[in-house]
């Protein structure tokens, strides 16, 4: 890792940047998908998929402390040599330019479909990615310190939208409480802890912080609220909207901001919330964006940094978002498939694999000497 890059990533950047990135999933097609799934018991699922993630990314992190200064590649490098060490990243590079190419192809749609349907999707779609390529040029620190500075303020936001939408609750639907059953909702937990996909993107920044205790820290306290806000979300679209209407809703968050009125002069709101939810997006993607770019230069070993890559990845997210026909095939199909249903091994295994090989080396270092 390059090491003026070293203290880039404070504990403050961090912690806004995770709640904003995995927090985002309460307003994006997130919902529709794992209501579903597990039905009424949605609310469960952030619960149990980050006890069950939880410890594979703590696993993770602890292998990244023990190689302080190098980044994931470098790790895989030492540990599986320089060929496999290619192989495994290619893969992570897939999930990750997925996340980011369906993801950004899922903001595009809610704006379309939700605000502006005059307006054709690639327009949005290349509005959005110049907004964001524009911040993520900045690096991470600039998008940490953003995230920061707004956080506040979307929160904010997001938290007088829940307290507006109490009003009309009935909090009976939220049972049967195991939805399908317990083993179907253990199982939608393992299929489902892409959930928190993002936190493995994260840790592989841990090189750029400035002390890892720090780090850990601003990890915890976001990765704890984002857990809390995420159960809460579920649980009102289940309580306001019900099963089965939820699971045909295909913007629940958006259509909560149409639905709340601050009194009778103040009934058209979702102007407001659409304004601070942008914002969130696009430090969101930039954020995709950044690590895509960075961990690439890494593989590619680019003299000249990340931020030449940064138009490259950005059209081919572009050319690979506008695949999907429309937006019910992006989400059901190509997101559901190719990130939700196909990352959770990774997600689980890569981090085993990498503390195993961890403790072999260390063991035969140990012999050796």
């Amino acid at each position: 890792m390059n090491k003026q890059a070293k203290g880039d990533l404070g504990a403050r950047g961090l912690y806004a940047m995770i709640v904003l990135v995995v927090g985002g999933k309460i307003s994006d097609s997130t919902p529709t998908l794992v209501f579903k799934a597990a039905q009424n018991s949605t609310w469960m699922l952030p619960l149990l998929s980050i006890l069950l993630l939880g410890p594979c990314m703590l696993i993770l992190l602890s292998v990244m402390g023990k190689f302080p200064g190098k980044g994931l590649y470098e790790i895989l490098r030492v540990l599986t040599g320089k060929y496999l060490a290619f192989l495994i990243s290619l893969v992570v590079l897939a999930f990750m330019m997925a996340n980011l190419s369906f993801t950004g192809r899922m903001y595009a749609d809610i704006i379309e479909t939700m605000f502006f349907p005059s307006i054709s999707l690639i327009v949005i779609y290349l509005a959005i990615f110049v907004g964001v390529l524009f911040v993520a040029r900045g690096g991470i620190e600039r998008i940490g310190r953003t995230s920061w500075i707004t956080l506040p303020y979307i929160k904010a936001a997001v938290l007088v939208l829940f307290l507006l939408s109490l009003e009309d609750t009935q909090w009976q639907r939220l049972f049967p409480i195991l939805g399908p059953g317990g083993w179907d909702l253990v199982k939608q937990s393992v299929f489902h802890s892409s959930l928190y996909g993002e936190l493995m993107m994260f840790i592989m920044l841990l090189p750029m912080a400035g002390s890892e205790r720090a780090f850990r820290k601003g990890a915890y306290l976001a990765t704890g609220f984002v857990v809390v806000e995420l159960m809460l979300f579920f649980s009102l679209y289940i309580v306001l909207y019900d099963i089965p209407s939820v699971e045909m809703m295909n913007y629940p968050f958006q259509q909560l901001t149409r639905y709340v009125s601050l009194g009778r002069y103040f009934t058209n709101m979702e102007a407001v919330f659409l304004a601070f939810w942008i914002v969130a997006t696009l430090l969101k993607l930039a954020f995709l964006l950044y690590v895509n770019a960075h961990f690439l230069s890494q593989v590619l070993r680019h003299e000249a940094g990340w931020r030449p890559l940064l138009l490259p990845i950005t059209v081919l997210s572009i050319t690979i978002g506008m695949i999907p026909k429309n937006s019910l095939e992006n989400a059901l199909i190509y997101w559901d498939n190719y990130v939700v249903h196909t990352s959770w091994p990774l997600l689980i295994l890569l981090p085993c694999i990498l503390w195993i090989l961890t403790k072999v080396r260390q063991k035969g270092e140990g012999e050796a000497s």
